[in-house]
């Protein structure tokens, strides 16, 4: 698997601050709605809103960060030490049944003709 960080990295940084945009925008409309103010009449940059987001988005971001690299964490141990393969052998060793594995041809009706025809005739009939 290839990674291109470059574009990961544009990408996550992208996501980032179109979050902290859409934050930082709800929290200023929140704020200067009781006041009849619109944020775009006071003239604030697309930095200020991104500033406004990180101010009040830290926790969401922190706790975001946290559950995703603790998901990672546990999927690298998981995958590293094999624990797919011994979950699935443990539950194959408790569940003890099989099914009865019969080869069926697709063409069953036909192949039943053919044998009580046989079974009619005393043999198998190759011309048809």
């Amino acid at each position: 698997m290839k990674f291109n960080f470059s574009l990961d990295t544009a990408i996550i940084v992208t996501l980032t601050a179109i979050f902290l945009f859409a934050l930082g925008q709800a929290y200023l409309g929140g704020l200067l709605q009781p006041f009849y103010v619109d944020p775009v009449a006071l003239n604030f940059s697309i930095q200020d809103k991104i500033y406004w987001g990180f101010i009040k988005g830290q926790a969401p971001l922190i706790y975001f960060f946290i559950i995703t690299t603790l998901f990672y964490v546990s999927r690298y141990v998981f995958v590293t030490a094999e624990l797919d393969q011994k979950i699935v052998s443990f539950l194959r060793s408790k569940i003890n049944f099989r099914l009865p594995h019969e080869v069926k041809p697709h063409n069953i009706s036909l192949t039943d003709e053919r044998v009580m025809c046989a079974e009619k005739t005393g043999g198998f009939n190759l011309v048809n």
